[in-house]
């Protein structure tokens, strides 16, 4: 498999992991502050990672992406988890090759939100996923182990039924919706 196609799957696989009160919470990214704005289970609503690889990604187009349980619940004791995460991405490349990617994943960990960062500290977590190339005859499938970064932080805001998590990526700023679940 071409190393370009190859590494633009799995940044289109990785879309989905990727992410007021003061309360006490076990110490994430250097604090104990959570915003109790953010309490509660949160699902994906705005992928910006896939409004991103859009506008960014030459000479392959994502064609559709496909989400299952892409969900956090932010406990009031500073603990989270995430749902059994499964992201499947499709495209073509310019060259008339295709591309599927798939990813599966879940964490679970402290986390923490003070000075406008949002922050996970996986404790426990897995990613798995593969990536499958097809064209000129021939269709070849890799396997993918991402690891769940111990550590991320983010800007972010939240109002009673939404929040934003916004970063920095190659120049631009991705930006991902949640709404709240009853």
């Amino acid at each position: 498999m071409p190393p370009v196609i190859s590494r633009r799957l799995f940044a289109a696989a990785m879309i989905a992991f990727t992410g007021a009160g003061t309360a006490r919470a076990d110490d994430c990214a250097g604090t104990h502050e959570i915003d109790r704005c953010l309490v509660g289970t949160w699902k994906m609503t705005t992928n910006g990672m896939e409004q991103w690889m859009h506008t960014h990604i030459r000479k392959f187009s994502v064609t559709s992406v496909q989400t299952t349980d892409n969900t956090i619940t932010l406990k009031a004791d500073g603990s989270f988890a995430t749902g059994n995460a499964k992201v499947t991405t499709r495209g073509v490349g310019d060259n008339g090759m295709s591309g599927t990617g798939t990813m599966n994943g879940r964490a679970s960990g402290a986390w923490s939100a003070a000075a406008g960062k949002f922050n996970l500290c996986a404790r426990a977590g897995s990613m798995n996923g593969t990536a499958t190339v097809t064209g000129r005859g021939h269709s070849t499938t890799i396997p993918l182990h991402p690891t769940v970064p111990p550590v991320s932080s983010r800007t972010y805001a939240c109002a009673s039924s939404t929040f934003t998590i916004s970063q920095p990526l190659h120049g631009d700023t991705v930006v991902s919706t949640y709404t709240k679940l009853p």
